[in-house]
């Protein structure tokens, strides 16, 4: 088998975890590394989540994926700016993860 195979498989088997599959089947609305203009005071500042999700089930969604190592206070910190300015756009029921992707691990992120 090549590697490529063992790859394709691995992350086909990671789009059918149940906590995965509404970030990409049956949303509402989805933006994939878009960058969002920030109103902060600094010329050109700019974010750009990997992911962001309208579920089917109401919530905004925003993911980074991460690969190699994992550096959860960085991380949750970069998704957590993420987050806020989905919720200063009016966006409700905003919601945070990093997933990272080697590992198969994901960490929700709180406000």
């Amino acid at each position: 088998e090549r590697e490529s195979e063992a790859v394709e498989r691995y992350l086909a088997s990671q789009l059918e975890r149940d906590e995965v599959r509404p970030w990409f089947d049956g949303y509402r609305r989805v933006l994939c590394e878009r960058p969002i203009y920030l109103c902060d005071g600094d010329e050109g500042s700019v974010c750009r989540p990997d992911r962001v999700v309208w579920t089917a089930q109401g919530t905004v969604d925003v993911i980074d994926y991460k690969f190699g190592s994992e550096h959860p206070h960085r991380y949750a910190a970069q998704v957590r700016g993420y987050m806020k300015v989905l919720a200063a756009m009016g966006h409700e029921n905003v919601r945070g993860f990093v997933y990272y992707v080697d590992s198969g691990d994901i960490v929700r992120v709180d406000f």
